[in-house]
């Protein structure tokens, strides 16, 4: 099938990460009608195109979906593939027979793996897997050979339990457990003959009446894990389908305590979770970690848990913490700095559980008190003590709710709340949702969505993800890889994205220009590749596969790397992306800058990494839009902006509206001001994509509903509530004023400014921004009225007689007062109103005329800014 519009949406802090692997031969279960009708037909086309997909990257998509099915889709059996529309694919065995298989790994990631027979009725596994791998696909190293062509034998004694097609399958599961997915590929049989007994027993369901809203299965044997649960916070859940309560599936070997050693749990079997009473301590060589809070398990590694009276025997007390007696900067500095080394050389302790803390200590700035936690009625000791491995702070919730409501949920600075909820949808989300499935001419967009770092994981990866961008290269690799995978000649690209999720679209975007869209005879050496990029400015630069992807290969920056993968067939260069469109872009490296973490070594050494990054504007991009905050004040959330080069004929239209970061991207209570930045983007690239205009509609409806819940008087349009972002961890940076039309150049080495400024980059000021300020809106948290810093030193014109006002509407700029030198820009236009946003305004009638209709400036006061304007123009060109 041919796919001609695939739209990539990161959201805003980077993302889950998305591996590949999928059973080659024999042929296994695929997508169709059947898998369509009840997984939804977003989820079916993101399959169709790229089966290799995790069950995760099918959440995420199906969280945008009104149409998906938890309960018919059964998305832990099989990845919801069905075998309605997989008829003529079963094979036949008998019993103890050797079946070869091929499992092709695209993309490497460390995890466990096992092959089972699984009855499908149930979605139980049937005895023991028949092979198993402790370590599975590990990117540290070649794969070995065996992990992707082996051998299982068919068990003697199913009897009769295997006899009708689509009873059973071979299912491969893979826990790629170092990025938290799961990949299962299904091979339906049936077996002919006589076998050696009655078909050995299922484990039985178990319904957890305290289980998250979805449909989840997990299977666990006593040698290896046949499926691992996943977490209430990675689980899609659409709003239009029912409560569905998981069943969690535990063969009888790791459902019950094992006695194999004096009482302990046996290899991957449960030890922990909430309401279980079983034995905690696993056997020998293996450690209890925790799969989410109702399943823990037993998994390879040293044995910290020894009996139920350990703390991580028990989720409900939380007997550990660390201590802050000091707030001054220098001792948590000190703190901080120590609390990493230890957790990466400590056998005892988590890694990041201390720095965590340390950062929470900050982010509330606690005044020379202790900073102590308590849970359920176990006192902290007011110390702190080593944590075992398996103990994790979701389990001290009361503490980080106190934490939350003192410091300010930080993290919701780009979506989702502290302890990674998905409370209110970014814009990223929701422009997901709006794109149709298909345009009006029956062609599929297939939107592929991506979580952000920061914003997935347990709290230890949100803070620290979120403070260093720990994931992006994942998430650039993966993005870019998906589109490569799928992408043909002729197909259109769009990426969008929302603060690093901003990044990592265009990021993704600098690839594609780089090194063009790898083929199937590529894709094999895209890490060798990546890295040939990442080290592209490095003239010391010693290849670890001198060799790969073709001998004595130059540097990326020498334009024969790319001429010669094209030559060999590897890659498709000229590659158009037809929009890259982003709400915010975060930092020139994708991190925001935090002093503090620079000077202890953490985010230098993390901007080191992602210096590779190109995010000035391709050539190979037709159209680009950037919504950009007038109002943030943090300096760590400095705006990248593009500019075009000389000869570039990109479209760019980069825009700046009334608000801080988060009003921009959206995600917070009151979205009045996001959902003027989503219409506006929206209504930028509705020419290419066929879109459910009414969604932003219903979007503002939805924000009058909230008004009315908080006993709010309406907002006027552009009246929305801009939030105070000078607090928490960030506010720690400073506080710089933006500056439209002044920023510079990058330095793509190491992330920091030149003294060169930008050119072109063609800025526009939003109607809402005058329509505020004219007005007298309301300020920052509602205090006083809107006088934007950021515009103190530009002056409003409304000129009725210019070439654009002449009988009509009027011709609205802002001009530059100072008479700075080192600038390029210094009168910005005001952007127009589109079809959409002239809707949306619609709705507020009052509005609607003022923004249309405004008072004008004094003629003389227009001429003379014309006429400066001009002058300084003329001075620069000679």
């Amino acid at each position: 099938m041919k796919y001609s519009t695939a739209a990539l949406a990161l959201a805003g802090m980077a993302t889950t990460v998305r591996g590949h692997g999928f059973i080659t031969s024999p042929k296994a279960r695929m997508p169709g009608d059947a898998f369509e009708a009840a997984c939804g037909q977003q989820v079916y086309y993101n399959q169709a195109g790229d089966n290799y997909g995790n069950i995760q990257g099918e959440l995420q998509v199906a969280k945008t979906q009104t149409d998906y099915n938890a309960e018919k889709c059964q998305i832990w059996l099989c990845k919801g593939y069905k075998y309605e529309d997989n008829k003529d694919l079963v094979e036949t065995y008998t019993p103890g027979q050797k079946v070869p298989i091929k499992f092709d790994v695209r993309a490497p990631h460390d995890g466990t793996a096992n092959v089972s027979v699984v009855d499908t009725a149930t979605n139980t596994v049937i005895g023991t897997p028949l092979i198993s791998w402790d370590v599975y696909a590990s990117s540290a190293s070649a794969i070995p050979a065996d992990q992707t062509s082996f051998t299982v034998t068919i068990p003697e004694d199913l009897g009769s339990k295997c006899s009708t097609p689509g009873a059973c399958v071979l299912q491969h599961f893979w826990d790629a457990r170092s990025v938290d997915q799961t990949y299962e590929s299904c091979i339906d049989f049936t077996v002919s003959g006589s076998g050696s007994g009655a078909a050995p027993a299922s484990s039985k369901a178990a319904s957890s009446s305290a289980a998250p809203v979805s449909s989840q299965v997990s299977a666990s044997s006593s040698s290896a894990p046949a499926k691992a649960p996943i977490t209430s916070t990675q689980a899609a859940s659409s709003a239009a389908q029912p409560t569905t309560m998981a069943t969690s599936v535990k063969s009888s070997a790791a459902s019950v305590s094992s006695s194999s050693a004096s009482g302990s749990v046996a290899a991957w079997g449960q030890c922990g979770g909430k309401g279980f009473t079983g034995a905690t301590a696993c056997v020998s060589g293996h450690t209890c970690k925790v799969q989410n809070d109702y399943y823990s398990q037993c998994v390879p590694g040293e044995n910290k848990v020894t009996d139920a009276s350990s703390p991580a025997a028990s989720s409900s007390s939380c007997t550990t913490t660390i201590t802050l007696t000091k707030s001054s900067s220098a001792a948590a500095n000190t703190m901080v700095s120590s609390t990493i080394a230890t957790s990466t050389s400590a056998d005892n302790a988590p890694t990041g559980l201390d720095l965590t803390s340390a950062v929470k200590a900050l982010s509330t700035a606690v005044p020379t008190s202790v900073l102590t936690a308590t849970a359920t009625g176990v006192a902290s000791s007011g110390t702190a003590k080593p944590i075992p491995e398996g103990f994790t702070l979701e389990d001290c919730l009361d503490w980080i709710d106190y934490i939350v409501s003192n410091a300010g949920t930080w993290l919701n600075s780009d979506s989702g709340s502290l302890k990674g909820g998905d409370d209110l949808a970014s814009n990223v989300t929701r422009i997901s949702r709006a794109i149709k499935p298909a345009s009006s001419d029956s062609i599929p967009q297939i939107v592929y969505y991506h979580y952000g770092v920061g914003s997935q994981g347990g709290i230890v990866d949100r803070v620290y993800g979120g403070a260093t961008g720990q994931g992006l290269s994942e998430a650039v690799r993966e993005g870019y890889s998906y589109l490569a995978t799928n992408w043909e000649v002729g197909d259109e690209i769009f990426l969008f994205g929302f603060s690093r999720g901003a990044f990592t679209a265009r990021a993704i975007g600098g690839l594609i220009d780089n090194i063009g869209m790898l083929t199937k005879d590529g894709l094999p050496y895209l890490a060798e590749i990546f890295r040939d990029v990442q080290h592209r400015h490095d003239p010391d630069y010693k290849p670890k596969h001198p060799n790969k992807p073709f001998k004595n290969k130059p540097s990326v920056m020498d334009p024969r790397y790319r001429l010669e993968l094209e030559r060999r067939g590897m890659t498709r260069l000229r590659v158009p992306i037809k929009v890259i469109g982003v709400w915010d872009t975060v930092g020139s490296l994708g991190t925001p800058r935090i002093g503090w973490l620079e000077k202890i070594g953490v985010q230098s050494s993390a901007s080191k990494r992602m210096s590779f990054y190109d995010t000035r504007l391709p050539d190979c991009v037709e159209y680009a839009f950037q919504a950009l905050a007038l109002d943030e004040r943090r300096s760590a959330f400095a705006p990248a902006l593009w500019e075009k080069r000389p000869g570039n004929t990109t479209v760019l239209r980069q825009v700046w509206f009334p608000g801080v970061h988060s009003n921009i991207g959206g995600g917070l209570p009151d979205q009045e001001l996001a959902n003027i930045t989503l219409a506006w983007m929206m209504s930028q690239v509705t020419p290419f994509l066929d879109m459910d205009l009414d969604y932003a509609l219903d979007q503002q409806d939805d924000t009058e509903q909230y008004y009315k819940e908080t006993k709010q008087k309406p907002r006027p349009w552009s009246f929305g509530k801009i939030v105070n972002s000078m607090t928490g961890i960030y506010a720690l940076g400073g506080a710089t004023t933006r500056t439209p039309g002044r920023y510079y150049v990058v330095d793509p080495t190491d992330g920091r400014k030149t003294d060169v400024p930008l050119q072109a980059t063609h800025e526009y000021m939003h109607p809402s921004v005058r329509t505020r300020f004219r007005l007298k809106g309301p300020g920052v948290d509602d205090e006083g009225s809107y006088d934007p810093k950021a515009l103190h030193d530009w002056k409003l014109f409304v000129d009725y007689d210019g070439e654009k006002g002449r009988g009509g509407r009027p011709d609205v700029f802002w001009k530059l007062r100072t008479a700075e030198r080192n600038v390029t820009t210094r009168m910005i236009p005001e952007a127009p109103l589109l079809p959409l946003e002239r809707e949306l305004l619609e709705m507020d009638p009052e509005m609607e005329e003022f923004v249309f209709r405004p008072a004008p400036t004094a003629r003389n006061s227009v001429r003379r800014a014309r006429a400066t304007s001009r002058s300084r123009s003329q001075s620069r060109r000679r």
